[in-house]
């Protein structure tokens, strides 16, 4: 599946362009749509036409963490998400909350918007499904397009995907008929948690919403991910190591440390020998 979504997005950088970003909205949404369509997931209806571009744009700080008997450095960097790209969003990356910017070649004025953004990949069946994801924001009643006049019923978490298969975050905006209560979001969650199994397909037919922009970008796990776990203290650095080559617990001293150990003990024995002889 993955492999067949890759090629068919390799096909229309061809003949789109490689990114949605700069290009004008009705170009970005007929290349968008096909490909969407073939991911065959159950949030995105086979009918959808799009007609508002969804912009992602990430502002990330440099990170430097040591896990797993390494160290490793993330950049900072300023990037557009573009979901025509086959490249993975770096979990580091994108785990804090983005700035989004709607554009449409309509009106977005004297309309209600709801964006929401799911991980139908989760590895625990208990947790979130394709037909019922796991939640990571959402924020509903979104007037004219705007972001920040809309009420957020849960805050934006990023990426954490714990195992190795590539996990897809879908942004879906959809346009609202009218004013939605605050607490009806709430009746289509499972019962383990306020954003586990999402009842998508419910939620969006008994609310009217009419999905008209999408983004997305996919993820994996990797060392950030992991680091981010053992310090949360869901597990220990053994559980998210032991796969890892070169990690031993404790961590293998480095050739550099111990010649520097090495030198630092003759330095002493002859300093002490020294002494002696002054003796």
């Amino acid at each position: 599946m993955l492999q067949t979504v890759l090629l068919l997005v390799a096909v229309v950088q061809v003949c789109h362009g490689a990114a949605c970003v700069d290009s004008n909205v009705q170009t970005c949404l007929q290349a968008l749509e096909p490909v969407a369509r073939n991911l065959n997931r159950t949030a995105i209806p086979g009918d959808t036409t799009l007609s508002v571009q969804v912009n992602v744009t990430f502002d990330a700080e440099k990170k430097d963490i040591s896990i797993c008997c390494k160290d490793y450095s993330y950049p900072a960097k300023t990037f557009n998400l573009n979901p025509l790209s086959s490249d993975l969003a770096l979990a580091a990356d994108t785990f804090t909350m983005p700035a989004v910017e709607f554009k449409s070649d309509g009106t977005l004025m004297g309309k209600y918007y709801t964006l929401l953004m799911v991980d139908p990949d989760v590895p625990f069946p208990t947790y979130g499904t394709d037909a019922r994801p796991l939640q990571h924001w959402l924020i509903i009643n979104m007037m004219d397009g705007n972001i920040t006049s809309g009420h957020t019923v849960n805050g934006y978490r990023g990426p954490r995907p714990p195992n190795q298969s590539p996990h897809y975050y879908f942004y879906l905006l959809y346009e609202q008929q009218s004013l939605m209560d605050n607490n009806t979001p709430f009746k289509y969650n499972g019962s383990c948690s306020s954003t586990c199994l999402f009842d998508v397909s419910a939620f969006r037919t008994e609310n009217n919403l009419t999905l008209v922009g999408l983004n997305w970008m996919v993820s994996a796990n990797d060392a950030f991910v992991n680091n981010s776990r053992v310090q949360g203290g869901s597990l220990t650095p053994k559980d998210v190591c032991q796969w890892t080559p070169g990690y031993a617990d404790p961590c293998p001293t480095s050739t550099a440390a111990i010649l520097l150990s090495k030198t630092v003990l003759c330095i002493l024995i002859m300093s002490l020998a020294a002494a002696v002889i002054n003796i």
